[in-house]
């Protein structure tokens, strides 16, 4: 964390919480980003990916960044595709490219 004077530059992904320039501008979490990492989870688990739950706050991040349309896009890929040998890892790797 990097303090000067009344700005705060903070970046905490384990509570959902970014501050950029002022402290009141605090993006957090909605019910609806973290139903959608559960949901997320759920779908993973079906398939043989354990870890999931392990992602949850990664997934909550993708749903609070990205769209809906875009997350299940991917995940479709990761999952139908057989040149994918992680779909865990391949949904992964897809949605930090897309939030870049």
């Amino acid at each position: 964390m990097r303090v000067s004077g009344n700005n705060v530059n903070v970046k905490r992904y384990s509570s959902f919480e970014e501050s950029n320039v002022n402290v009141n501008n605090v993006t957090r979490a909605s019910k609806k980003d973290y139903d959608c990492a559960d949901h997320l989870i759920r779908k993973f688990e079906r398939i043989g990916c354990h870890d999931a739950p392990s992602c949850r706050g990664f997934f909550c991040k993708c749903s609070m960044r990205l769209t809906q349309d875009t997350i299940w896009s991917i995940f479709e890929k990761a999952t139908r595709s057989p040149e994918v040998e992680s779909p865990i890892k391949y949904f992964i790797g897809a949605c930090r490219n897309q939030m870049k």
